[in-house]
């Protein structure tokens, strides 16, 4: 587990002052505490007498009485920690090797420490040391406590390195909401890499044209087309706008001809969307303002798809993203008409809620998507 720096407060299982066995110098009472820090690599260290052992043994368990608890559920209050946090000076043990115990922090008094041991030992039900009036040494009980204490502040240094390499690499399930045939295919081929890229990662995709709950439903990342609504909660990332084109088949035109006005379209067939019950209004811009459609829909289907292919064979005048039927008017197959009514275009954003930390997972799917800003 890291050891915090003298600016920061000590984490979770932070070092307590612990007086030495060792008699003070004449300025003032030694103290020393537990520390878990020091490569497995050093060298061997002299026999340590049994004062020292005494000394360490103790730094580890009250360090760990407040943090560790053992067959019971109530907490003793952590101590207070007086002095400047210690600084890690070697690198982090490997997993399952034995720490050296190192450190001297601060001051405190032997009798708060005493009273610290003795709560311990009275919520563990059993005696940690024995006592004389010259030293003290761990029991058996209390060398099997010390060496699970050790374990378990091992495992707590491992989940700490796993959340670290979380928020920096993308892992994890991202969960998405697209619009259905837009996220298919203007998103889909471009979030289908990130999985080649990053192995670890995981991908929800929800295709539905309703306006989801980025809270109430769990989801990391939105894409809205069109205007939103002003949202103290969430935040939205530019990715485009989306085009709307008049367009209807050759066939058709060349039977009905081609509306030169807005006022022709009264006397041509429209195909329109459905919204529930509601067709689209279609939009246009004139020199009047904004306008909306005077078409007759005499066909209304819920599936922009099915609006594209009933234009395709030639039923009448359809209003569809421009993103969608490119090809279809680069070869040939649908013409646009009214072109300097087109109505203004409408935004897409990305959306993901202010209230959570961004996670690696999302930032690499936002990079991904959102294009790059010029110099």
């Amino acid at each position: 587990m890291p050891i915090a720096s003298p600016s920061a407060p000590p984490t979770l299982c932070s070092v307590v002052a612990i007086p030495s066995a060792v008699p003070a110098s004449a300025g003032g009472s030694a103290v020393s505490a537990a520390v878990i820090d020091g490569p497995s690599t050093q060298p061997q260290p002299r026999p340590m007498n049994a004062n020292a052992a005494s000394t360490q043994c103790q730094g580890v368990l009250a360090s760990n009485a407040d943090c560790i608890s053992a067959g019971t559920s109530s907490a003793a209050k952590p101590m207070a920690i007086t002095g400047p946090a210690p600084k890690r000076s070697q690198p982090r043990p490997a997993s399952g090797e034995t720490s050296a115990i190192t450190a001297v922090v601060g001051s405190s008094s032997q009798p708060v420490v005493g009273k610290a041991v003795a709560r311990l030992e009275q919520r563990l039900g059993v005696r940690l040391f024995e006592r004389t009036t010259r030293r003290m040494a761990l029991t058996e009980e209390g060398q099997a406590f010390h060496e699970s204490c050790l374990r378990a502040l091992a495992e707590l240094d491992q989940a700490e390195s796993a959340l670290a390499e979380r928020r920096s690499v993308p892992s994890g399930r991202l969960r998405m909401a697209l619009p259905t045939l837009y996220g298919r295919m203007c998103v889909l081929p471009v979030l289908m890499p990130l999985l080649e890229r990053h192995p670890a990662l995981d991908l929800d995709l929800q295709f539905s044209s309703r306006a989801v709950d980025l809270v109430e439903e769990h989801i990391d990342i939105a894409l809205r087309i069109g205007q939103l609504e002003d949202s103290a909660s969430q935040v939205a990332r530019r990715l485009g706008e989306q085009a709307l084109w008049l367009c209807a088949a050759p066939a058709y035109l060349a039977r009905r001809g081609a509306p030169r006005t807005l006022d022709d379209l009264r006397d041509h067939d429209g195909i329109g969307r459905l919204r529930g019950d509601v067709a689209e209004a279609w939009q246009f811009n004139s020199a009047a303002g904004a306008q909306r459609s005077k078409c007759r829909m005499r066909l209304r289907v819920s599936d922009l798809a099915a609006v594209r292919d009933a234009a395709l064979a030639g039923q009448g005048l359809a209003q569809l993203p421009g993103w969608f039927v490119e090809e279809d008017v680069g070869a040939g197959r649908l013409q646009r008409v009214l072109r300097d009514a087109q109505p203004a275009p409408l935004p897409i954003h990305l959306l993901w809620s202010r209230t959570t930390r961004m996670t690696a997972r999302q930032r690499v799917a936002i990079d991904a998507l959102v294009p790059p800003r010029g110099p």
